[in-house]
Parts: structure tokens; C-alpha cells; sequence
């Protein structure tokens, strides 16, 4: 009995360590290791011999799992760290820093082949030990590497030297629907979120009906990614390697929207289609086809410079704005005239700075291109309600109460896009609601029942006829009959009830009379105002 206990206990000791053995396999080596803004790896504990930069064998199972992390990203690159205990004179560990740092780097690439481009190196002695050097132990501990993620571009640190995460070179602004991003310390795309972080050599993607917005700190310069594209955020910094891309973005597929504010002290460099596009100041709309041969780009604001990658600057073509052109084949096209922005003929646009609009709502315009109209409920139009581009002379949008921006533009046979006509109007709901807005209506409904008692208590508009003048003692004297219009004289005629005669003919009244007809005549007036202002009130268009 006590044997067969014993025989199951280490069965179910073997089958757990079994289970435990595989869980252990089954961690993503992701997981295990981050090189991420504010992330550094250490590797200690005997990792090298005592005065020696040689590594030893039990700490290679910890670098061939890092080295295969490594190999998952290949757009990371990093820098090797060597640290020495304090055994020895402060220049000997410093050398020996380098040389276990360097030793690092050279296993990597001998036994994994990673590019020794990605990897840099560098020794700081027996200045930073991570516990003190008072035993074996501890000394062992601070014969080390770090390895800390660096920018590829601008090859800094993404880990500062308080741990902290280097200021990134951008944020994602705004955000609508599919959009993915991969930073290079990513093994795989990542669901975009809100303020999410841009660094350099950030791969964005999105998806239909999906756009995405990078605002950029150096100068607070934009740019709007349309739906179904993909671009590469290399750095807005000029301070990258000459062996480095001099494009601050790609656009590898889709369009961009650059807004630029020209205030950071270097131009913003786009490459599409094997030519590179700058613009310093401005707007301009840069679209590249499925194919990757035929980029459009409409200049809208200030101005933009095209060259083919590498060129000198003098080879390039200017386009100043109101100008297009397309670049296909390697060869820049006849530079034309963007097309004119429709003409809007529905609805009013003096009628809609005025009223509040009924819904459904027609817009109409002339225009001899396609016409392509955005509806929002955010001026960026980056999550528009309605998105359409149509041959069609108008369309008819049913939109909820609110205030809301639309813009339209003309797209010409080539793909050249004109200046966008931007608005806001404010929508009241359906027709009867707009007319009969309960605060409004029933604020007129009792101005006009103060009028009208106003009246019963005297006749503001009264008619008189000059019959006959003179004078007596000096004094000039008019004689006149007076005749109350008919409609007052209609009033007039109805028969109130009892109580109002006695209530009209009260002392009270008859002493206050002139005083109670102003008041009330004054106050429907001050009432009726307010119910126009009312049915009137709205944002103010955004020309």
C-alpha cells in the first residue's frame, strides 16, 4: 500500500514536471526580453571569468534565447554594454569593458549571423555596478553586458540613462477604425491605440475605412494617412547617419495628407515612388497607386521640391501651389494646374450661417470632375459619417441633430486633387422640429399673448384724422377724431368675460395704467427677440 503510494506521488511528480517543462517551452522568447523605449536587458552571474572576456558555457543558454529574440526583429538595432567588477586598476576594466562588450558582439554574428550593422558596442568599467563589490558574489554579479535598444536612424539610446524611455518623435493623434503599427522592437503588427508613441523606423497601416493622423513634436507638423495605406516613419531629427534613409516618411502604398509648419529647422522629406518629395511650409496631398510606379501630388499651400532619391537638390523640379503633377517611371510629368473645387449650389451657404438645417439635406454642385465629399463631426475629417466620390452632380445625406464639417473637393481624370471647399453647418433634425422648437415656440406663443393683452388695455396704433385747428388765449389747438384700425377695432369688439371688466376697471389698474401697458408690451417684445435668437443661433462657418 505505502509502495504504491509512493509510486503514484512520483508519477504524478514526473507528469507535472513535465507539464511544467513544456509551459516553460511554450513562453514566447517576446516575453522573456524587451528592448523597448525604457527597457534594457542584463545578463550577469558569472557570465565572464574573472579578469578574462571570455564567456563562459552556462550563461549561453541566456544569450542564444536572446539572440533568437533578436532575430524575430530585424529592424532592431542595439548596443552592447560591458561592465567589469572593481578588482584591478580603473583603466585595465575599462578596456576590459570594451573587449567583453566586443566578444558579445562577435558570438552573435559568428554563431547567428546577425548583421554586425545593427550591433554597437561600448565599456563603462567599474562605474555603474549594479550591487556593491564586497564578495565573490557580488563582483559576479557586476561582470556583466547590457544591451539597451537604439534609434536606427539617429542612433540614440531608447533607454536613457535614468531608465527612463527617450521622448519619441511623434504621437498618433487621431485614429479611426483597422490601423496597425510595428515599432522595430515588435516581432509583429501591433494594434494601434490613441497617443500611441511614433519612434523611429515606425511602420504604420490601415485598413478600409480606417485613417490615422502622426503629429510630430519637433514643429507640431501633420500628417493625415488616408484608408488602405502604408508608410514608414524613418525621423523628423536631422541628425542621422549619412548610411541612413533622408526621408522623414515613405509612403509605401495609399495616400498622405502633409500639413507642415515649416518651424523645426529642416524640410520634411516624403519618398514615394522612387522620387523624394519636400515641402517646407504647406499642404499637399501625395498619393501613390497599388502598383508603386505612379505617385499624384497637388500642391494646395506654399510650395514642394521633387528629385529622384539621392539626386543633388539643383536636378530637382519646384511645384508651387495651385500646381500638379504625376511622377511615373522614374520621370517627373508636365507640371499642371490642380482642377477647381466644385461649385456648391445646395445648400445656401448664406441660408446655412443663419438656420439650423433641416435633415435629410441635399448637396449639390457643378463640377466637370469627380467630386469627392467628406462629413464629419471633427474638423480633421479622419472619422468622417459619410466618405464619397462621385460623378454625380449631388448627393443627399440623412444626418442626426449636431454641428458637423464637410468638405468637397475635385478629382481630376489623372488623380490631381483640388483645393477643398470647407464648411460647418448645424443640423436641427427633420423639417418640423427645426420650425417648431419647443423653447422658441412657446416663447413667441406668450409674446404674443402679451401683445395681445397689451392691447385690451389700450390701442397703441390708433389713427387719427386732423379735423379742424384754431386758437384760444394764445394757445394753438388741434382738433382730431381719432379711428382705430379695423383689426383693433376687431379686438375691440369681442366680448370678454365678467371678471376680466371688473379685473381691467380695478383703482389699482387705473392708476398704474400707462406703467402695466408698457410693461407688458415690453416684456412680448424682449420675449419674441429671444425666440428669434433662438431659431437662429449656430457655430460659425468654418471658411
Amino acid at each position: 500500500m505505502i509502495a504504491s503510494s509512493v509510486l503514484f506521488l512520483c508519477l504524478a511528480f514526473s507528469i507535472a514536471s513535465a507539464q511544467t517543462q513544456r509551459a516553460a517551452q511554450a513562453i514566447p522568447i517576446a516575453q522573456r526580453f524587451d528592448l523597448s523605449p525604457g527597457k534594457r536587458v542584463i545578463i550577469s552571474d558569472s557570465v565572464f571569468r574573472k579578469g578574462s572576456d571570455r564567456l563562459e558555457s552556462q550563461s549561453m543558454s541566456e544569450f542564444d534565447q536572446l539572440a533568437r529574440y533578436i532575430q524575430a526583429r530585424p529592424d532592431l538595432e542595439f548596443e552592447i554594454r560591458g561592465h567589469a567588477s572593481n578588482e584591478g586598476s580603473p583603466d585595465r576594466n575599462l578596456r576590459l569593458s570594451i573587449q567583453r562588450a566586443d566578444a558579445t558582439k562577435e558570438y552573435l554574428v559568428r554563431a547567428y549571423g546577425i548583421s554586425p550593422a545593427r550591433i554597437k558596442t561600448s565599456g563603462v568599467g567599474d562605474t555603474e555596478p549594479l550591487t556593491a563589490n564586497v564578495d565573490e558574489k557580488s563582483r559576479a554579479k557586476n561582470r556583466r553586458v547590457e544591451f539597451i535598444g537604439i534609434s536606427s536612424i539617429t542612433q540614440r539610446r531608447l533607454t536613457r540613462e535614468d531608465n527612463k524611455a527617450l521622448e519619441s518623435d511623434g504621437y498618433l493623434s487621431v485614429m479611426q477604425n483597422k490601423v496597425e503599427a510595428r515599432a522595430p522592437w515588435d516581432d509583429n503588427w501591433q494594434t494601434a491605440y490613441l497617443k500611441m508613441p511614433i519612434y523611429e523606423n515606425h511602420r504604420i497601416n490601415t485598413y478600409a475605412n480606417s485613417r490615422a493622423e502622426v503629429t510630430f513634436f519637433n514643429d507640431n507638423s501633420k500628417i493625415q494617412i488616408g484608408e488602405n495605406a502604408s508608410i514608414i516613419v524613418y525621423s523628423p531629427n536631422k541628425n542621422r547617419g549619412k548610411d541612413k534613409p533622408q526621408e522623414t516618411v515613405e509612403l509605401v502604398k495609399g495616400d498622405l495628407l502633409l500639413k507642415m509648419q515649416g518651424k523645426g529647422g529642416e524640410n520634411f522629406l516624403v519618398k514615394s515612388g522612387g522620387k523624394q518629395v519636400t515641402v517646407e511650409q504647406g499642404t499637399a496631398r501625395i498619393g501613390l497607386d497599388s502598383t508603386g510606379q505612379k505617385t499624384a501630388i497637388s500642391v494646395l499651400e506654399g510650395q514642394v521640391d521633387l528629385r529622384t532619391s539621392g539626386s543633388p537638390a539643383s536636378e530637382g523640379t519646384r511645384i508651387k501651389s495651385g500646381s500638379g503633377t504625376i511622377l511615373e517611371g522614374g520621370l517627373v510629368g508636365v507640371l499642371r494646374k490642380i482642377p477647381d473645387p466644385p461649385k456648391l449650389m445646395e445648400p445656401d451657404t448664406a441660408l446655412m450661417a443663419l438656420i439650423k438645417m433641416p435633415t435629410p439635406l441635399t448637396f449639390k454642385w457643378l463640377n466637370k470632375n469627380r467630386t469627392r465629399i467628406e462629413i464629419a463631426e471633427e474638423e480633421s475629417f479622419l472619422e468622417p459619417v459619410l466618405d464619397v466620390t462621385t460623378r454625380e452632380d449631388s448627393v443627399m445625406a440623412k444626418l442626426d441633430p449636431g454641428v458637423y464639417f464637410f468638405r468637397i473637393t475635385s478629382v481630376d481624370s489623372v488623380g490631381l486633387v483640388s483645393r477643398p471647399i470647407i464648411k460647418s453647418l448645424t443640423i436641427a433634425g427633420s423639417l418640423k422640429a427645426s420650425l417648431f422648437k419647443p423653447l422658441p415656440f412657446t416663447l413667441m406663443f406668450i409674446a404674443v399673448l402679451l401683445a395681445w393683452f397689451s392691447v385690451l388695455f389700450s390701442t397703441p396704433f390708433e389713427e387719427r384724422t386732423l379735423m379742424g385747428w384754431g386758437v384760444n388765449n394764445r394757445n394753438l389747438l388741434f382738433n382730431f377724431v381719432t379711428n382705430p384700425p379695423p383689426f383693433f377695432r376687431w379686438l375691440s369688439s369681442i366680448k370678454l368675460p365678467d371678471w376680466f371688466a371688473r379685473f381691467r376697471s380695478s383703482p389699482y389698474l387705473n392708476v398704474n395704467h400707462q406703467m402695466i401697458v408698457r410693461g407688458t408690451r415690453y416684456t412680448a417684445i424682449f420675449l419674441a427677440v429671444l425666440a428669434i435668437l433662438i431659431l437662429l443661433k449656430r457655430e460659425t462657418p468654418v471658411m
